[in-house]
């Protein structure tokens, strides 16, 4: 039995009342784990881009794709979303739905595939392979190569022959080679599948042009910002106006299948500015809006800025969001959605505030205090460590306590294998840095 009154729904009654109430009752709330796959470039799979690390349904090549498909984390997933528990990693969807983002929750694009016993939907994020480098990016060079060779190709093919949805995600997918195998396969083997690439828009040639004119070949485009310096600073190795004019080719064949192209935006502190202009020109040019999340790094997110800083940002977008115009159905959408990244920052003003109230300041004489025993067996690992951390910063009252009863030695003997980038992303992340900006901070771009 799916439903199980000992499993107890991790949203408030209220909130799934008015979420069904604008967007229509349905059982499941999210169809991923009885009707998708998600394939992450090391191997791992499960139900979506936003669960990874979180839970997982296997790790391929040690696990068939059958195996996967058939496995009981997959079944014990599908059972929790039924009974609308979002804590087997869904706390990205659980978090827009708490803070009234209903637009910018992931699960709405699945609402037109059932849930059930077969495989309707694949999302392919099979390789890191890149031409931008991204300041925001999770990407890893160390993914570029990908473990989806020809047996992944002849395993999945029987799948790819009755999936109804096919994602593609990068790196920059029209680099990846495989997938272009993928396209091949489903165009002349599946031609009711609807494919969906999430590009950066930087490439474009006779292939793609090809490609993007397949009445099933659908395309995504991120965009960050409409002024040329800000966007070189975050899409680096990027050009605006060559993303731009692949943008209106892209959207023109789109158009051509009356097909609303879709523009994703990742809102950070170098751009938040920028998200009205990017608002308007989704409108202008019929193209949906969808904002990410961008939680790391810290210091790019606006989630972690002091609440002074969101109070200022949020009162700004107020006044923009009076002026937004919804005479068409695209534009109400394209309304909602910043309307919902509004009730977002509202949310996460009210959580820094709380977290100003249970915070202290911490300096480096503290931890070279607690490192100088272990120097001549880690000397040049203390090095490391110390030359990431900053005269003075922030942490909260429960980081503070466990940076002091913390054992060191334990603690360097773990990282002393890793490089010199991962110790220094590891310090960071442990000792809170950047997490949380002072109310002095500059935040603007």
């Amino acid at each position: 039995m799916l439903f199980n009154n000992n499993i107890k729904p991790s949203v408030s009654g209220e909130i799934l009342n008015q979420y069904f109430q604008d967007y229509g009752f349905r059982k499941p709330i999210c169809n991923a784990p009885g009707s998708s796959l998600y394939f992450f470039p090391d191997g791992e799979v499960g139900a979506c881009c936003l669960n990874k690390t979180y839970y997982s349904y296997g790790h391929y090549p040690d696990d068939s794709i059958n195996k996967i498909i058939r496995s009981k984390e997959r079944k014990k997933h599908r059972k929790y979303l039924i009974n609308n528990n979002f804590s087997l990693g869904c706390r990205e969807c659980e978090e827009n739905l708490n803070s009234g983002n209903f637009g910018g929750l992931l699960l709405n694009g699945l609402k037109n595939i059932r849930d059930g016993k077969r495989i309707t939907k694949m999302d392919f994020e099979l390789s890191h392979l890149c031409n931008f480098n991204c300041i925001m990016c999770h990407k890893d060079d160390n993914l570029v190569d990908t473990v989806y060779g020809d047996r992944f190709l002849d395993e999945i093919r029987p799948y790819l022959l009755t999936i109804k949805f096919a994602t593609f995600i990068g790196g920059e997918p029209f680099l990846i080679p495989v997938y272009y195998k993928i396209w091949h396969i489903i165009m002349t083997q599946n031609k009711n599948c609807r494919m969906t690439v999430h590009t950066n828009g930087s490439i474009l040639n006779e292939k793609i042009m090809n490609l993007a004119r397949h009445p099933n070949f659908y395309i995504d485009l991120s965009l960050d910002s409409l002024r040329e310096g800000i966007y070189s600073l975050i899409r680096k190795g990027g050009e605006l106006s060559k993303t731009l004019k692949n943008f209106y080719f892209f959207n023109d064949c789109m158009k051509e299948k009356n097909h609303t192209m879709e523009i994703s935006v990742c809102p950070m502190r170098l751009n938040w500015k920028e998200i009205p202009a990017l608002v308007e020109f989704a409108n202008h040019n019929q193209c949906s809006i969808f904002f990410n999340h961008v939680h790391h790094p810290s210091y790019l997110s606006l989630k972690y800025l002091h609440s002074s800083h969101l109070i200022a940002i949020t009162e700004y977008y107020k006044h923009v969001l009076a002026d937004l115009p919804d005479t068409t159905p695209l534009q109400t959408e394209n309304r909602n959605r910043f309307n919902g990244l509004l009730n977002l920052l509202i949310n996460w003003q009210y959580d820094a505030s709380q977290v100003e109230n249970d915070t202290l300041k911490i300096c480096k004489d503290e931890i070279i205090g607690y490192l100088k025993p272990f120097r001549n067996e880690f000397d040049d690992l203390i090095q490391v460590v110390t030359g990431v951390l900053p005269e003075t910063w922030t942490v909260t009252k429960r980081k503070y306590k466990e940076i002091h009863e913390f054992d060191f030695f334990r603690g360097l003997t773990g990282i002393m294998r890793m490089s010199e980038d991962k110790v220094r992303k590891t310090i960071r992340s442990f000792f809170e840095i950047d997490l949380y900006a002072s109310d002095d901070d500059d935040f603007t771009p």
